[in-house]
């Protein structure tokens, strides 16, 4: 195994400085890693907090159809009708955004289900609208100006009759009948009504075919009746169907509310969690810079002491044996450096003076002894 003491003077610096660089590259990739985590996270927060803010909003523009339906079906307000257009074009663009958005924050299927909602709302508004435009916004529209003429019509040939013939009496009565069981049915939408107005239907035609009145007035009478029963039918038929839509559009667009308010919780969910990741990535991202840093530190001063040990050691080792090759003493040991450095040279250098040394001794005992 080669020891830091084998290796050149050079080499051993240039490991000191190397070692820093290292440390610093492995902080700088721990600290872009970990600000890529905490950019993603925050791009996700940013993303969750976009995707709430639209969710919002649909939500608002649901409520918002609800309201115009009711003012439209309920109130009979023809502003109702481009209210809601209006809040489901706006509801439709933002779920566009919210559908590219769905993605990054795992709610397609809740996406999914409210542009569902809104598709089944625009078509159960629109079939709402037309029956209640059918029937008449006003009563002098549609059905409603269809059935007031004829009723009115034949109220007005009974009353005649009446004046006119003794059995008109008992017919003016059943066209009275017949209207107020017709507004009961209007206000209250009873059954009951519906029926005791047939049976009143069924009374004037009955009283009507065995009176003893003028027959062109009986014939006028009936053609009258036959002209008001299929316009309050069709009403009734139109007030039904209107009836049972606007309950199931009011069910579809409360549940719509409540998946819309979903995608808000979800979106809320989605923030909390992002902001979580992102504080956890900073504080992991701390933590892994602190460690790494002091790793650093320690590795640094643990390899600075070793290589300046190294060296100082090398350094006072050939300097002891110089000292005490000065002092004469040419037995010293000089320190074997493997290395061909600045610090090999030393020590080849001291070896040299020191065999000098002894082939100069051995020269004057040499001499000493031809002498003698």
């Amino acid at each position: 195994m080669v020891s830091i003491s084998s290796l050149p003077v050079r080499l051993r610096i240039v490991l000191l400085a190397v070692v820093p660089v290292v440390g610093l590259i492995a902080t700088g990739g721990a600290a872009y890693i970990g600000q890529r985590s905490m950019a993603e996270a925050f791009q996700d927060y940013e993303t969750n907090d976009q995707f709430s803010g639209l969710a919002a909003i649909v939500r608002v523009r649901v409520q918002e159809m609800r309201a115009a339906s009711l003012d439209f079906t309920a109130r009979r307000m023809p502003s109702g009708a481009s209210d809601f257009d209006k809040a489901r074009v706006d509801a439709v663009l933002k779920m566009s955004a919210l559908r590219d958005l769905s993605e990054r924050t795992g709610t397609g299927a809740l996406v999914n289900e409210v542009q569902r909602g809104l598709a089944s709302a625009s078509q159960s508004f629109g079939l709402v609208r037309s029956t209640i435009e059918t029937i008449g916004m006003t009563p002098a529209e549609g059905l409603n100006a269809r059935l007031e003429n004829s009723v009115r019509d034949m109220e007005t040939l009974s009353r005649r009759v009446a004046q006119n013939f003794d059995d008109g009496a008992g017919i003016l009565e059943q066209v009275l009948q017949l209207r107020r069981h017709e507004k009961d049915y209007m206000m209250r939408a009873d059954e009951e009504f519906l029926t005791k107005f047939r049976e009143a239907r069924t009374k004037f035609i009955n009283e009507t075919s065995r009176s003893v009145i003028a027959p062109n007035m009986k014939a006028d009478l009936l053609k009258a009746g036959e002209l008001y029963w299929p316009a309050f039918d069709a009403w009734v038929t139109g007030s039904q169907s209107v009836a049972t839509t606007v309950q199931a559009l009011d069910t579809l667009l409360r549940s719509l509310d409540q998946t819309s308010e979903k995608l808000n919780e979800a979106a809320s969910k989605g923030k909390e969690a992002a902001g979580a990741a992102r504080a956890a990535a900073e504080e992991r991202t701390t933590w892994i810079l602190l460690a790494l840093v002091g790793m650093l530190v320690t590795v640094c001063a643990l390899f600075s002491l070793l290589i300046g040990r190294s060296i100082t050691g090398q350094i006072g080792a050939i300097t002891g044996s110089m000292r005490v090759l000065a002092g004469g003493d040419t037995s010293v040991e000089i320190p074997v450096v493997t290395t061909t450095d600045e610090l090999g040279e030393m020590a080849h250098a001291v070896s040299v003076f020191r065999d000098n040394a002894i082939a100069r001794e051995q020269l004057e005992a040499d001499s000493r002894k031809e002498a003698s």
